[in-house]
């Protein structure tokens, strides 16, 4: 009888215990828990690498000093606070040369000013995180002005970067990219035009892209020009160790610009093109390493008329200008296209 009285009154006592545990802390469900947590700030330490220079997680912006000795003064890319029309700007002496139209990264490991296209113009290699949390890198080719009348930009090289992450493995970091891209070739001591364009051709054939190829003579010097083809044109020239890169994808076919030419040696090219109502040629010239627009000659389908229009800064008269472009036009032109596979123009190289 003892017995049955001491059990009766444990079995109450963890039932009463119990009962008043449940009313003291309700158990949340795990949507509870998911809910509570998407409100809260992201954990750093759950994202970050254990080094970056810059974050979304950060509430301030980031001023990245950019060392880059091909060319003076004080190279800067700036990283904003996060924000919906964030983007990243590149700074040089303080000035506001042009943006990177390209979404944030998730953070910023490294950043590298380099050369990786060996035409003395400033490129970028980025490492950090993506927007998916994943470890990656971007490459930023810097762009010259295409003509004239244009401005500095970069372009997000991402046929490039997405060979090179086949090629080099998981692991990445600025120098490894670098060294891969340039196949250990630097601006400026480059010893030869065939070896600044095999490494050219290499590079961009790391790309999807399927490119022919010629070499032409369009200075006046002895050392002579790679035409990449792809539908539109791309020419490099070389001097005093580095590529320099005059013709930017310019593209040619049926309608607008039908075909491109050159006058060997005399640093002149002529395209020419249409439309519903007029023809012509436009003459160029390259000064200073860039395609410049001298002049245009149109003609118009339903009259004689010819029309002529001076771009350069110098006065001249109508017949000034009509003999101008009749002495030009009076050179011998050859069109400007690949005419060889990569074996081919590397075998021409050798």
């Amino acid at each position: 009888m003892k017995r049955r009285i001491i059990t009766l009154t444990l079995f109450m006592t963890f039932i009463i215990a119990g009962c008043s545990k449940q009313e003291e802390a309700p158990v949340e469900t795990p949507a509870e828990k998911t809910d509570e947590i998407a409100e809260e700030e992201p954990q750093k330490e759950k994202f970050l690498p254990a080094e970056y220079i810059w974050s979304t997680y950060e509430k301030s912006d980031v001023l990245i000093k950019l060392d880059y000795p091909y060319e003076d003064g004080k190279h800067e890319l700036y990283v904003p606070k996060i924000s919906e029309d964030a983007k990243m700007e590149y700074r040089k002496d303080g000035e506001l040369i042009c943006t990177i139209n390209d979404t944030l990264p998730l953070t910023i490991k490294e950043v590298t000013a380099c050369d990786y296209t060996f035409d003395g113009i400033i490129d970028l290699i980025i490492v950090g995180k993506g927007r998916r949390n994943n470890e990656t890198f971007w490459l930023y080719k810097g762009r010259s002005p295409e003509s004239d009348r244009g401005s500095f930009w970069f372009s997000a090289d991402n046929e490039t970067r997405d060979s090179v992450r086949d090629e080099i493995g998981d692991e990445y970091s600025a120098d490894k990219i670098e060294n891969f891209l340039t196949g250990g070739l630097e601006t400026g001591k480059i010893s030869s035009y065939a070896e600044a364009y095999k490494a050219l051709i290499r590079l961009h054939e790391l790309g999807k892209t399927d490119y022919t190829y010629n070499l032409i003579y369009l200075d006046d010097d002895d050392i002579p020009e790679l035409v990449e083809d792809a539908g539109y044109l791309n020419i490099y020239s070389f001097s005093d160790g580095k590529v320099t890169h005059p013709l930017i994808d310019c593209a040619y076919g049926v309608g607008g610009c039908v075909y491109y030419e050159y006058a060997p040696y005399k640093s002149t090219l002529r395209s020419f093109g249409h439309d519903m109502e007029e023809y012509g040629n436009t003459i160029y010239s390259i000064k200073d390493n860039m395609l410049t627009t001298l002049y245009d000659e149109i003609g118009f389908y339903e009259s004689t008329e010819t029309k002529y229009i001076n771009h350069t800064d110098e006065a001249l008269s109508d017949e000034e200008l009509k003999d101008r472009i009749d002495e030009l036009n009076s050179y011998s032109y050859i069109e400007i296209y690949g005419e060889y596979q990569k074996e081919e123009i590397l075998d021409m190289l050798d």
